[in-house]
């Protein structure tokens, strides 16, 4: 190996091991530190929801996992409405509740603090409401015909035809060729017995 060739090799060695330097340290200096408390980032029901179906869990989802919480889901009449003890996984509080289906509005209150000791607390609110019901006179307007009013109707002739023609055309098609086929073989035949005949002359 020559000087030249040894010097760009040292070299190369150098560069790389520059370039292995400096990703090292790139992901520490553009880490963004966590905010300092938890944070809600999902609720379900959401906060503000006005639902018209029943509810029998309530959801939370935060930013971090979850050390210890407290959760309480009260009644239009302040009455706690959960049917068993929550439950805790990773990151999100899973409250089961007694069937919810008294119009009203519900209160979520929720305590948590993460596995650093940070505290955060908050409360939203949902509305249950009645079910839309049709009336009558919604259905008034609504043509009184009805399915057995209409005949049914047959299926257009073109479409046999359409499925016919070329089943037809190929039974044609494979008849012609056999035949075809047949007479080829035929001839070749009288045209060999003919080479084998003895010439009387």
């Amino acid at each position: 190996m020559t000087a030249g060739n040894i010097r760009r090799a040292t070299l190369g060695i150098l560069a790389a091991l520059l370039c292995a330097s400096l990703l090292g340290t790139d992901h520490p200096a553009t880490a963004t530190p966590s905010s300092a408390v938890p944070l809600l980032e999902e609720a379900t029901p959401p906060a503000n929801a006005v639902l018209t179906e029943p509810v029998d869990w309530v959801y939370l989802t935060f930013d971090r996992l979850i050390n210890t919480f407290s959760i309480r889901v009260t009644g239009p009449n302040g009455h706690d409405v959960a049917r068993d003890n929550a439950i805790v996984k990773h990151d999100m509080i899973s409250q089961p509740l007694h069937t919810l289906t008294q119009p009203g509005t519900y209160r979520v209150t929720w305590q948590v603090i993460d596995l650093d000791g940070h505290q955060a607390s908050g409360s939203h609110s949902f509305t249950i409401t009645p079910g839309v019901t049709t009336t009558p006179e919604n259905t008034a307007t609504t043509p009184a015909t009805t399915p057995h009013s209409v005949p049914p109707t047959a299926p257009p002739a073109t479409n046999q035809s359409t499925i016919t023609t070329p089943l037809a055309a190929t039974i044609a098609l494979s008849l012609l060729a056999g035949l075809t086929l047949l007479t080829i073989r035929h001839r070749r035949r009288v045209r060999a017995s003919r080479a084998q005949r003895p010439d009387r002359t």
